[in-house]
């Protein structure tokens, strides 16, 4: 009796470990946004709504991917040091492999695809949605990493990346003056829903 208890114990102590081992790998993500009339905003650090060190989370589900990456939520994001961005409706599945043989992201046209809608926040809120007629806005490439793939910058692994252009829209404010024309984004992430 005393043997099963103790191997109920261990079986017990072996899911926690597995748990907790679960639970110190929250989302990351680095990368950058930019457009223009607004600053260039930077990104690296783990994703979480509630005390990571950038709000926000990546997930990818039903052949689709989203993601949502601030300095802050939407609300709390202000001046032109911070900023805020949200991407849904990303068309899958991922093309497997990010690099070329040069190891730079790929860059081919029959690895273009689309996104459904955007939000970005610097000192202004734009919102970007293709059925605005915004066929110029691409989602250049979205990737898995294949084997042994990081990130270039700091050599982390990543789960998926993601690059988006946006050249000759015209895009209104939502709040504040201005109007944006070209909007880019590049992001890696790890550790997705």
């Amino acid at each position: 009796m005393r043997s099963l208890a103790f191997g109920i114990m261990v079986a017990l102590l072996g899911l926690a470990l597995v748990s907790c081992d679960e639970a110190v790998k929250p989302a990351y993500a680095y990368g950058e946004f930019s457009c223009s009339n607004c600053s260039d905003i930077s990104f690296d650090g783990n994703l979480d709504k509630k005390s990571a060190e950038l709000y926000g989370t990546c997930e990818e589900s039903d052949g689709s991917f989203k993601f949502e990456v601030g300095d802050d939520d939407k609300e709390h994001v202000e001046g032109a040091s911070e900023g805020y961005i949200y991407v849904r409706g990303i068309v899958g599945p991922p093309t497997e492999g990010t690099f070329d043989s040069l190891g730079q992201p790929k860059d081919e046209e029959s690895l273009i695809t689309q996104f459904e809608y955007a939000t970005i926040k610097n000192t202004n809120t734009y919102n970007v949605a293709s059925s605005d007629g915004n066929d110029l806005c691409e989602v250049e490439l979205f990737s898995t990493a294949a084997e042994g793939e990081l990130v270039p910058a700091n050599n982390k692994s990543f789960e998926y990346y993601v690059r988006i252009n946006c050249s000759g829209i015209n895009v209104d404010a939502s709040q504040g003056q201005g109007t944006i024309t070209n909007f880019r984004a590049e992001f890696y992430f790890d550790n997705c829903k």
